[in-house]
């Protein structure tokens, strides 16, 4: 693990830039979209094999990277080949809930997958030996709104919201709970799930909400720590050492201490390009639709105001994950390698499903419409 480690981050950077950099010069001359959408369902079917390969055994490079292969394949097939193939946000679903309920699993069962894992954390380096790490965070909550927002989208009103603050409180609670011991993961995926349902119920964000949002998070992620700290020292996380630290006044250096490891990662030659190559992307994309995507995420929007909120959902909590957690840049890269090459997906999607259905001239004579 440790002499591939670097290697398997500087691939999944140069995969990221490379599509970002591709799909940008194939949308602006509309061609291959097929082909645009089905790398960027593989893209983001990328990062849960990391944790699925220890469902196999594996002692080997060949075998770590062959047992990643195959849930690759296996992943972006079910993905792009099932009957849901033919739905814009068809493989979205299939993607995200696949990320999602794979780590959820792997909290209700030791988080055995996370440990010792590219994306997790590894007994060699010891800075954690369960729960939910920050990139696998990243991960969890960007798949759930993702998953949940399909919900939304053909379930909408008070059915799809509610379904968001459920299952988005559900994968919260496992993740701030003894199960996963994540603190700063609760205070960003309580202003996610926030945010996602107030767009669906048509209310407006402001900056004051998205700061009461954050304050609930830390002041439910304490509630867990304080829990923690109950219980007897050598039964103890870091959730409640941090309450005792608060106590004899140790948090602030802890706190200074996590904050220059978030700085030191926006210096990252493998986190920081993931994270400027899709923000500008989707940013231009948004800007100017029609020379930077052929329109595909204005139609990606069109199709799903749902998803469209789960998108600020996400963005939501990867920027606050970045700022609290002292994985920093990993965090907020993570989302966007699940998110924005699915939003593409489903964009081109939606304007192939669109271009299928214009009626032909001898149908608009006639007055019919498909």
């Amino acid at each position: 693990m440790r002499s591939a480690k670097a290697a398997y981050f500087t691939a999944l950077a140069v995969f990221q830039v490379l599509f970002y950099v591709l799909a940008f010069l194939l949308l602006r001359r509309r061609r291959s979209l097929p082909w645009v959408r089905r790398a960027a369902v593989a893209l983001a079917a990328l990062p849960v094999t990391s944790f699925l390969v220890n469902l196999l055994p594996w002692d080997s490079h060949l075998e770590l990277f062959g047992g990643m292969a195959a849930w690759w394949v296996t992943i972006t097939v079910l993905a792009l080949a099932g009957p849901w193939r033919r739905r814009p946000l068809g493989p979205l679903a299939v993607v995200a809930a696949i990320t999602a309920l794979t780590l959820v699993g792997d909290l209700l069962t030791g988080t055995t997958l996370q440990l010792n894992s590219f994306m997790g954390y590894s007994a060699e380096q010891g800075a954690r030996y369960f729960g939910l790490g920050n990139i696998p965070f990243a991960l969890l909550a960007t798949g759930t709104l993702l998953a949940t927002t399909v919900i939304a989208h053909r379930w909408p009103g008070k059915v799809g919201v509610g379904a968001i603050v459920l299952l988005g409180a559900f994968a919260m609670v496992l993740g701030g709970s003894g199960m996963g011991s994540d603190f700063g993961g609760v205070i960003a995926f309580v202003p996610g799930i926030a945010v996602t349902a107030l767009i669906l119920s048509g209310k407006r964000v402001s900056l004051v909400k998205l700061g009461a949002f954050c304050v609930a998070g830390g002041v439910i992620v304490m509630g867990f720590a304080w829990l923690n700290y109950l219980r007897p020292p050598e039964e103890q996380s870091h959730l409640g050492r941090f309450v005792g630290q608060v106590l004899t006044g140790e948090a602030v250096d802890v706190i200074w201490r996590k904050f220059l490891a978030m700085v030191s990662t926006l210096a990252n030659p493998n986190l920081m390009p993931i994270v400027i190559a899709a923000v500008a992307f989707l940013v231009y994309a948004i800007l100017r639709p029609e020379q930077a995507s052929a329109g595909v995420v204005p139609a990606a929007f069109e199709h799903s105001p749902a998803l469209r909120a789960g998108l600020i959902g996400t963005l939501v909590s990867g920027v606050v994950g970045m700022l609290v957690n002292d994985s920093g840049a990993a965090v907020l890269s993570m989302a966007l390698a699940l998110a924005v090459p699915l939003l593409l997906a489903t964009g081109i999607g939606a304007l192939r499903r669109d271009g299928e259905s214009v009626p032909g001239v001898g149908e608009q004579l006639a007055g019919v419409a498909k």
